[in-house]
């Protein structure tokens, strides 16, 4: 059974991290082919050299998306009831290489009920940082968050059923 963080169980600037993961040549490729973003900056090392970077680096869309990737599998009582993604800020702080090895830090930021009070939205601020503990992404990321279930009647406390015209 997977243990998961109710909304009601989440408190501010609680943090969250997450494993780290390696990005590779294959990665960068991979994603250029799904993406179909042939950017040289990313694909081309003769070009890349000329850059202030001097050498290819992948997608900043591709370091976002391995953040979410990294947070999506956190576990145990890390788990967050998640049911939706609202929205997602990001800026690009530092160059990431092929090599590098990102992980992720999401810190509770503020939170509130929905109007029908059955959910809750939790904003948090997401940081993606690499071996050398630099930030190279800061982002703030808004999830609507499942609230605790309503105990349900089992067996006996149910009610009986009316008004199917039998009695």
């Amino acid at each position: 059974m997977q243990h998961k963080r109710y909304f009601e169980d989440l408190a501010l600037d609680e943090l969250f991290v997450s494993q780290g993961r390696t990005l590779t040549e294959a990665d960068n490729v991979m994603w250029s082919m799904v993406t179909a973003d042939w950017t040289p900056l990313h694909v081309d090392e003769e070009f890349a050299r000329t850059t202030p970077f001097g050498t290819r680096i992948p997608p900043g869309l591709m370091s976002q998306a391995i953040t979410h990737g990294l947070l999506s599998r956190l576990d145990g009582p890390q788990r967050i009831a998640s049911i939706a993604f609202l929205t997602l800020t990001v800026r690009y702080q530092g160059a990431v290489r092929i090599g590098d090895t990102l992980h992720a830090e999401l810190r509770i930021k503020g939170k509130r009920l929905t109007s029908k009070g059955d959910k809750g939205i939790v904003q948090y601020e997401c940081l993606t940082l690499n071996q050398r503990n630099e930030v190279v992404q800061r982002g703030e990321w808004e999830l609507l968050v499942a609230c605790r279930p309503a105990a349900r009647p089992t067996g006996g406390d149910r009610p009986a059923a009316h008004g199917h015209g039998t009695e």
